[in-house]
């Protein structure tokens, strides 16, 4: 298990004299509850537990307790609000369904016109995803409004350029800042980890063709890579032989929201080629609509943009598992390292994965915080070596804690600084409801202390 210093955080939570946001158990996480652009307009707005759930626009909503889907027989694509193509069910039973959506019916200068996203689900499922990630209400401003800003002055940093060895990637055109944004991309297609579970391999391939062609982006997606090994392995509907399938399989991120399970592709990030020391990274967010690609240190004009597909495990198993997966053998800059720079690496690592947040919450019960302390800088040095420190905050975070809780105010209110520094370079606009709540409690801690 690698060390997961998020969890050590719960251990370290402040007290807090603000009233913390609770989420209705009945309204799914990250459902919008803004006002809607009043220039949106469905075609009928039906009852239902769609409304009940923050949705204040009009929208034909299925009926939860079938699965009949009257639009898919109606030639009329006024009927198929808020769809944009006639929905294609794959199964009798019409549990297994594809809804596209094109950005010229949300009518928000949010999005390229040249986006769009498929969802492949059960029309109930496929509405909720539709209120809760895909209406222009739900999508980060901040984020969206930064990219198109910096794209229509400068143009985008970075040019898929052909790379040897590896197809096709990013390389950036200009020197890019470490925390700066690189991309904002949408999602193409979204898939219910429902369906992908229990459709037929024959069911899910007519699926994902016909999510895939009815997307402005089909040739940008069609152009990224597959697992060059096979078409299989990484389908939980073992048997399926299509292009398409495999290039969602090879291309698509693991999301998981609330208690349900997506896999999203976003086809702008996934050009980003692996590394095992990358220079940028996809940070989590609330929206599932739009993926952020963050440089995590400054990155050169000339340089490729690599990301990293896997958790840091050591050089054989990681090489194991990205051949496995993806079908490459990695050539980056630590997997061609010399021998002994690789063994050196793989004894850090193996470090790293030694120390749980229980050693460190075990320290704390027995109110032994400088060693707690210590343990903790102690991981925090060996992951800064191995270039695994893609976001200093949560590490400042947790010593800020751990110095308070140790009676050492000062060193406490510094660290706390340095922490909000770098939440706010990093995740200020996509770290979700948590770190909100780390920056309100740490920025509670400064002002505490003289």
């Amino acid at each position: 298990m690698t060390f997961n210093i998020f969890v050590l955080l719960l251990f370290l939570r402040l007290p807090s004299t603000t009233k913390g946001h609770t989420q209705d158990p009945e309204q799914p996480v990250g459902a919008w509850t803004a006002p809607v652009d009043p220039s949106l307009k469905w075609t009928e707005c039906l009852p239902g537990p769609v409304q009940e759930a923050g949705q204040t626009a009009c929208v034909a909503a299925p009926n939860s307790d079938t699965a009949s889907i009257p639009a898919t027989n109606n030639p009329e694509p006024s009927r198929w609000a808020p769809w944009t193509h006639r929905p294609f069910c794959a199964d009798k039973n019409n549990k297994h369904c594809v809804f596209t959506s094109a950005p010229s019916h949300f009518n928000t200068r949010h999005l390229d016109p040249d986006t769009g996203v498929s969802i492949i689900a059960d029309p109930y499922t496929a509405l909720k995803s539709f209120t809760i990630f895909i209406h222009p209400s739900h999508l980060s401003p901040t984020n969206a409004s930064t990219a198109v800003n910096s794209e229509s002055e400068t143009g985008p940093p970075y040019e898929i350029r052909a790379i040897p060895g590896k197809g096709k990637g990013l390389v950036a055109t200009r020197d890019i800042a470490k925390g700066q944004v690189i991309m904002a991309d949408t999602a193409a297609v979204i898939v219910d980890g429902a369906v992908e579970r229990r459709a037929t391999p024959e069911d899910f391939e007519a699926l994902m063709r016909r999510a895939v062609e009815q997307v402005p982006r089909v040739e940008q997606i069609l152009a990224l890579s597959t697992n060059p090994t096979t078409t299989t392995t990484k389908s939980t509907t073992a048997g399926a032989d299509s292009l398409h399938v495999d290039i969602f399989r090879n291309n698509a991120y693991g999301i998981v929201v609330g208690e349900r399970s997506y896999s999203v592709m976003y086809p702008g990030v996934a050009r980003a080629n692996h590394a095992c020391r990358p220079n940028a990274i996809k940070p989590s967010n609330d929206a599932i609509s739009t993926a952020l690609l963050v440089a995590i240190r400054d990155i050169t004009a000339g340089e490729e943009i690599t990301i990293s597909y896997i958790e840091p495990l050591p050089s054989q198993a990681r090489k194991a598992k990205l051949l496995r997966t993806w079908g490459f053998t990695c050539t980056c800059s630590l997997c061609t390292s010399p021998p002994a720079e690789q063994a050196a690496s793989d004894v850090r690592r193996a470090t790293i994965e030694s120390i749980a947040p229980s050693d460190i919450a075990d320290k704390m019960e027995n109110s032994d915080f400088l060693s707690a302390v210590a343990t903790l800088k102690k991981l925090f040095g060996l992951m800064l070596t191995e270039e695994l420190v893609w976001n200093a905050a949560s590490h400042y975070d947790g010593l800020a804690r751990l110095y308070y809780r140790a009676g050492d105010r000062q060193e406490a209110k510094r660290y706390a600084r340095l922490a909000l520094v770098e939440y706010e370079m990093y995740l200020v606009d996509s770290g979700g409801e948590e770190v909100n709540k780390s920056m309100a409690e740490l920025e509670m801690l400064v002002a505490s202390i003289k």
